[in-house]
């Protein structure tokens, strides 16, 4: 099979930036995504984002509609319903396509010169007695029901945990008109008790009446690919845990494997959005489609924004640590 110029995995934000960044450079760019459709989880969100690399005043749908435009150019293919299952020597896919038939789903070998894995985050879970009962949600989920599909989880719930994503979608939830009892801290959880689904929510200090449990405790970039290939981790609590360890370029310690996005240890959606565009910027230069000192000035552009982001942020100084560990190895391509 052809060895196709850049693969990035995951449809979200940051891997339609860095589809759409390569693909105006001349490269050829393949995105897979597991999906319906790409946009990953903005799809689903209804909050205006950040102003951030010309896109002002766009709710998360609408934001996404904008990406999705940006990858419509030639030298561009978006395969959905594909899952990147394992990444092996020298840069090899191994892809499943699934299709309405059975029997017409599809098993391949997608070999690359470049890969950008952004592969995004998955939520954490938190265990306690009852955490599988009906009505025990995370934060995406809950979001999902009310704004993909028009459905409120219950009438009355209680969040767990106080991370930005629980309280934004038990905003959205409140103002789709289900009460949201109160927020408590995961270590207070003792258990949820009921029948059929959460009737009650027991703590250390009490009890509530509720019929839906949101956790939204943090996120954990999902680096699996990334680890399979023989990429290194570091392990920085303030990023989510264990990322794969990049330089400047969003190059990992493999040959030819970048990463962006969540995956990379990101939550805010201006940073999302800039480490995919470095990765797309990086991997055109490399391939020879853009002058090195033109990636090198655009990318320090991009880093002087990040920095403007978050420098006051523990999340700075973590990113810049985990930088420096993966720079430390030396300039592995």
């Amino acid at each position: 099979m052809k060895r196709v110029e850049l693969v990035v995995v995951g449809g979200g934000p940051a891997g339609l930036l860095a589809a759409a960044t390569a693909a105006s450079w001349g490269v050829e760019t393949l995105v897979i995504d597991e999906n319906s459709s790409s946009g990953g989880r903005l799809r689903h969100e209804t909050d205006v984002m950040p102003e951030i690399q010309g896109y002002v005043g766009l709710r998360g749908f609408e934001l996404v509609a904008a990406l999705q435009k940006e990858v419509e150019r030639p030298g561009v293919k978006v395969l959905t319903e594909a899952v990147a299952w394992g990444l092996f020597k020298d840069r090899v896919l191994g892809v499943a396509r699934r299709a309405h038939i059975p029997s017409e789903a599809e098993n391949f070998s997608l070999p690359a010169k470049k890969i950008i894995l952004a592969t995004g985050a998955a939520e954490n879970p938190v265990a306690f007695e009852g955490w599988t009962k009906p009505g025990v949600l995370n934060a995406w989920a809950a979001q999902s029901l009310l704004n993909l599909y028009g459905v409120l989880p219950g009438r009355r719930a209680v969040l767990v945990g106080g991370t930005d994503l629980g309280r934004r979608v038990a905003a959205q939830l409140t103002a789709a008109g289900m009460e949201v009892a109160a927020e408590v801290e995961p270590s207070s959880v003792q258990a949820v008790i009921g029948t059929d689904r959460v009737e009650r929510v027991i703590l250390k200090d009490g009890e509530l009446q509720a019929d839906t449990v949101i956790v939204a405790v943090g996120l954990s970039p999902v680096t699996e690919l990334g680890l399979m290939a023989g990429a290194v981790p570091g392990c920085i609590p303030q990023l989510g845990g264990h990322c794969l360890l990049h330089d400047r370029r969003m190059r990992t310690t493999q040959p030819g494997i970048l990463v962006a996005g969540h995956a990379a240890g990101v939550d805010d959606i201006r940073v999302l959005l800039l480490t995919g565009r470095i990765a797309g910027l990086s991997a055109a230069s490399e391939l020879g489609k853009l002058a090195e000192e033109v990636s090198d000035a655009l990318i320090a552009q991009a880093w002087a924004e990040i920095k403007a982001i978050t420098a006051t942020s523990p999340r700075w100084e973590a990113r810049q640590r985990l930088v420096r560990q993966r720079e430390a190895r030396g300039d592995e391509r």
